[in-house]
């Protein structure tokens, strides 16, 4: 400290001798040039006419709020939007594996996540975290020496819930292939299966808003379905980002709520919740995983980030399924009907709501 103070104190006392060297060439090189033009500057201004600077000023606040009035986009930025790729989980992964062979902190956020899927994973196989059992844990403390058996009722004719995840975050765009398109094609056949069956079915696009279709029988009601299907499109909402915000009362108690979502890890607590309130509910999700991959091809790198996403995404299903959930894992290059056959061929009772039969 005392050793930065001499140094600055003889800054200092060099700095004036060579200060006072050099005062008439700082005011006749730089001082009077810049006060000649700073003069010469006032009198321009002098003499404009005062009614042209609030003209101006004027014109300036008419365009800034017509600008923000205006929301319409340029037809070229439109374009660039439509062509706009959106990363999903696989890229994510691989550029994190990437930057943590160049830098520490991308080391430690990879190790940070690593180490949350793992102890995700332990608990899984250890069943220390069972949704189903939570729901009977304070009835069974109660009497500890009862049995408790659940007893479900089945109707042919339900009340049915279509809610297709049209957000922006749950969307993967590559290649000019989109995966909310896959899920707009299984609404469809699950609304015409649904409704050939004679059950009332509506429809909830959950995105930038909501856009509902009030529940109703027939052909009729599907071609609303299927109108409304034609004009949903992904969007971002700082509202609707998750699904906590699903307006629930939209849906009768008891009835049967299909979602059709890739799904997101902050997903899980919500379609848990719904399960706990009565609601029997099957959820159609296009695998994001693979559809991406196989867009990206095969490397080493990429490889190892979606063994990393696969794990997470069994993780999110497993949790799902032991809170009784039904989960159809669709691969989109599969078809759909051959999908549903072969993961609800051990649940008659939304084979009796769909209108098919088990395949032999």
């Amino acid at each position: 400290m005392r050793k930065r103070l001499w140094f600055l104190g003889l800054i200092l006392v060099l700095a004036i001798p060579l200060v006072w060297v050099l005062k008439d060439f700082a005011r006749e090189a730089i001082a009077t040039p810049l006060l000649y033009v700073l003069w010469i500057g006032d009198l321009f201004f002098q003499s404009i006419p005062q009614v042209l600077f609030w003209a101006l000023f004027l014109a300036s606040a008419l365009i800034v709020a017509g600008r923000s009035l205006i929301r319409g986009k340029k037809p070229a930025q439109q374009e660039r939007e439509a062509e706009t790729v959106r990363k999903g989980q696989v890229q994510v992964l691989t550029r994190w594996l990437l930057l943590a062979a160049q830098e520490d902190y991308f080391e430690w956020r990879l190790a940070r996540h690593l180490g949350e899927l793992t102890s995700a994973v332990l608990a899984q196989r250890e069943r220390t975290a069972v949704a189903r059992m939570r729901q009977h844990w304070r009835l069974s403390a109660r009497h500890p020496r009862t049995l408790f058996t659940n007893e479900f009722e089945q109707e042919r004719i339900a009340d049915v819930g279509l809610i297709l995840d049209a957000r922006q975050r749950s969307d993967i765009r590559l290649k000019g292939d989109s995966l909310f398109e896959y899920g707009i094609r299984a609404a469809a056949a699950l609304a015409g299966a649904f409704l050939n069956d004679g059950n009332r079915v509506g429809l909830l696009v959950y995105g930038r808003n909501l856009d509902w279709t009030f529940p109703g029988y027939g052909k009729v009601q599907r071609e609303r379905i299927l109108r409304a299907l034609t004009r949903a499109k992904t969007g971002e909402s700082l509202v609707f980002d998750n699904l906590d915000y699903l307006p629930t009362r939209f849906f009768p108690a008891r009835s049967q709520i299909v979602v059709i979502s890739p799904l997101c890890r902050e997903d899980l607590s919500m379609l848990i919740r719904l399960r706990a309130h009565g609601y029997q509910l099957l959820l159609i999700s296009p695998d994001p995983i693979t559809f991406e991959a196989k867009a990206l091809g095969s490397r080493p790198i990429i490889d190892l980030a979606v063994r990393i996403a696969h794990l997470e995404r069994t993780l999110l299903l497993r949790n799902l399924r032991q809170a009784g959930i039904q989960i159809v894992d669709w691969q989109v290059d599969q078809p759909f009907d051959q999908t549903v056959h072969t993961s609800l061929h051990r649940l008659p009772y939304w084979y009796r709501v769909i209108g098919v039969e088990p395949r032999a």
